[in-house]
């Protein structure tokens, strides 16, 4: 899930290990910002934090599906939320984990 290739900063192992530990420390932050959402707008926002903290460890899986969340039609957000949401937070814990691998 997590492709160390595309990791932004790749000049140093160190550096790399720098934004894994970021990753792993803002992620749960991101989440819990999309589950407390209180509008659609709020929603988004916390949907597209979610796609740059995937874009910055080159989470391509996470990145795809904040980007469906982000991208949500109004009409759509209400119901659709739940099964975003599940996903955006099933996916981010796994990036989660693996970054803890690769450290």
């Amino acid at each position: 899930m997590i492709d160390l290739n595309s990791l932004i900063g790749t000049s140093s192992s160190e550096r790399n290990r720098r934004i894994l530990e970021i990753f792993i420390r803002e992620i749960e932050k991101d989440i819990a910002l999309l589950h407390r959402a209180p509008d659609q707008a709020s929603w988004v926002r916390a949907a597209h934090g979610l796609k740059s903290s995937a874009a910055g460890v080159g989470a391509r899986d996470l990145l795809a599906k904040a980007d469906e969340a982000e991208g949500i039609a109004e009409q759509d957000w209400p119901h659709r939320r739940p099964e975003l949401e599940d996903a955006l937070t099933s996916c981010a814990r796994q990036v989660k984990d693996e970054a803890h691998r690769q450290l």
